[in-house]
């Protein structure tokens, strides 16, 4: 019998798989769907046309140094720089085009931005990046073991000696929303509304509260940029798992779990869709908390089941992606003659208020009026994904209900 069993296969799952059996515990991963990876996973949806289905452009796991701990460049995995990693393109009243592109290049990035929204906002955006960048190291850090009380203490300690703020100068700037933060070191509403939309690709909107490190902590992106796998998404996904056979581990693919077992307050292992019972006295979920409560049904402990089912909620209106099979790319008037603006996510929207309007009409019910949207075009630096001569694009728009 496996020492534990991982129930699902999406990312968060195979990595925890990955580090048991690097432990030399035997695990097993069980996946109702046949393609593992969740939405990490790359499938042919055309004839030629890889097309991921869900993320696209990797951030946070390459800021965690989980790909070189397990070394998934040996099984397979090759992460391409999307470098610059935001072109946002607005249009001037003269019916011009304008455009501001982040890179890496901190002094590159704000070469950019002096040129479309002037000295100020550049030289505000140099000391935003490098302050909001070294903060959330800290968080990083705070969150790169387990989070004990004493961890996050000692990291927090950190945070405000290295800001020199006190603690509640520190707590209004990180639970004031994106759009508060946004209007204290911004003038120009374009760069502002680009780094708005940037930040709510975390999910919520920038005018609610608590949202101001999702536009801050984009900031660690000049240190390393978003990543895509060459062959797509799916490709982290094909590492981890051959990471996982490597050290010994299992994958069941088309045979999901059905029920956690428990007996004696203990848990003893788990019934799969074939009706196998495999007995294992660890289990780790990496489903959804609600599902993870129905898997556990009358073991489950009543009060955090209630808890669980009062506070959590499925489907926050999070956004629809479209996929594309096309013969070119986008044409932007304002796009880097080099081709480089490709490599970016394109930030369309036109401003701060497009944003609310949009989240304005997923409260009510109702897809975006005029939608904001993210545009990838990975097939412009990468000739796996799509026929030759072909694209393959992603629109990614946000705040659709469900």
């Amino acid at each position: 019998m496996p020492d534990v069993v991982v129930i699902g296969s999406g990312h968060n799952a195979l990595i925890s798989a990955c580090y048991l059996a690097r432990a030399g515990l035997e695990v097993t991963v069980l996946e109702r769907d046949t393609v593992p990876g969740g939405a990490v996973s790359t499938v042919e949806r055309f004839n030629g046309y890889l097309m991921d289905r869900g993320s696209g452009a990797h951030v946070m796991i390459r800021h965690t140094g989980i790909v070189e701990e397990l070394d998934l460049a040996r099984h397979g995995l090759e992460y391409q720089d999307m470098d610059p990693w935001g072109f946002a393109p607005f249009w001037t009243t003269d019916g011009e085009q304008v455009a501001l592109t982040f890179s890496v290049d901190l002094d590159r990035t704000c070469a950019s931005i002096e040129a479309v929204c002037g000295t100020q906002d550049a030289e505000a955006y140099q000391h935003f990046a490098t302050d909001w960048a070294a903060r959330n190291e800290l968080v990083f850090e705070a969150f790169s073991g387990a989070p004990t009380p004493a961890r996050i203490a000692r990291s927090l300690w950190g945070l405000g000696r290295r800001t020199g703020l006190g603690g509640v100068e520190l707590s209004r700037q990180f639970l004031t929303s994106g759009d508060a933060l946004l209007d204290a070191h911004f003038a120009d509403e374009r760069l502002k509304t680009a780094l708005a939309w940037l930040g709510a690709q975390s999910g919520p909107p920038m005018h609610e509260p608590a949202t101001a490190d999702l536009v801050g902590w984009t900031s660690l992106m000049h240190q390393r940029p978003p990543g895509h796998p060459k062959g797509g998404s799916g490709m982290l996904t094909t590492a981890l798992i051959g990471r996982l056979r490597a050290d010994g581990g299992d994958i069941r693919l088309g045979d999901g779990a059905t029920q956690v077992l428990a007996a004696n307050g203990r848990i003893t292992g788990v019934r799969t869709e074939s009706g196998d019972v495999i007995t294992s006295a660890v289990v780790v979920a990496g489903c959804h908390v609600l599902t993870t409560m129905e898997l556990l049904g009358k073991d489950a402990p009543t009060a955090l089941t209630d808890r669980v089912r009062r506070l959590v909620r499925t489907g926050n209106g999070i956004g629809m992606a479209v996929r594309l099979g096309t013969t070119d790319l986008p044409r932007y008037p304002a796009a880097a003659a080099d081709g480089s603006s490709y490599r970016a996510m394109q930030l369309i929207t036109t401003s701060r208020q497009a944003l609310r309007d949009a989240y304005a009409d997923y409260l009510v019910g109702r897809p975006a009026t005029r939608p904001p949207v993210v545009a990838m075009t990975f097939s412009a630096f990468d000739d796996t994904i799509a026929p030759p001569g072909r694209h393959n694009i992603t629109v990614w728009g946000q705040w659709h209900p469900y």
